[in-house]
């Protein structure tokens, strides 16, 4: 395994934009965890959450397992090592990556025969409910199971007017955040096409 390291003599501090160029991203690809022990934490997310044990680099030189859910195209990578301290109790505040299901019973009912800790939460927005259950991996991260896709998803593109700051509005996509995450106490960014939009 080769890497290289770029420092820049201003990291760390607020990107500036000259012009609106973002990085010319494709996809997610994957999620990565570090996890005190990842053949327990490979069996967790294979049994309950449905992810396949894949084949990783064999030039790693560290422990860890690639996991891969063919449902939505997404990896997770478990990297061995030391973790950082987190606690105990369910949060919806803390970070943590969300999945959408249809079903909402199917979910709570598995946890609860794997007798697994879990918070319920429901967030009201212009008279739809959207409920979010969220429950720890074996290492204390934050998983969220919901059903968010019943929100509309409303752009906001002046929602940031701080000057120099990388402009909301590219070209024809804009910014916006999903009102159910902001209902749990955190953000998720989204691009959406404003020609989509004008053409539904």
């Amino acid at each position: 395994t080769e890497c290289s390291r770029l420092s820049l003599e201003n990291a760390g501090a607020p990107i500036r934009s000259k012009g609106a160029r973002p990085l010319p991203l494709r996809a997610l690809n994957h999620v990565s965890r570090v996890v005190r022990d990842v053949n327990t934490s490979a069996r967790f997310y294979r049994d309950l959450l449905g992810f396949t044990l894949v084949k990783r680099p064999s030039s790693f030189d560290f422990e860890g397992h690639w996991l891969w859910h063919g449902a939505f195209g997404i990896g997770l990578h478990l990297i061995e090592g030391e973790t950082i301290p987190r606690c105990k109790i369910i949060n919806p505040k803390r970070d943590h990556i969300s999945f959408q299901t249809d079903s909402l019973d199917a979910v709570e009912e598995r946890l609860k025969e794997l007798g697994c800790d879990y918070l319920r939460c429901v967030v009201t927005e212009a008279g739809i409910l959207v409920t979010q259950i969220f429950f720890h991996d074996p290492d204390e991260n934050m998983i969220e199971v919901c059903n968010c896709d019943l929100l509309p998803v409303v752009p906001l593109p002046h929602w940031d007017s701080e000057p120099g700051v990388v402009p909301v509005l590219v070209e024809d996509e804009v910014m916006i955040m999903c009102p159910a995450c902001l209902g749990g106490g955190s953000a998720a960014i989204e691009s959406l096409s404003m020609s989509n939009m004008s053409s539904a």
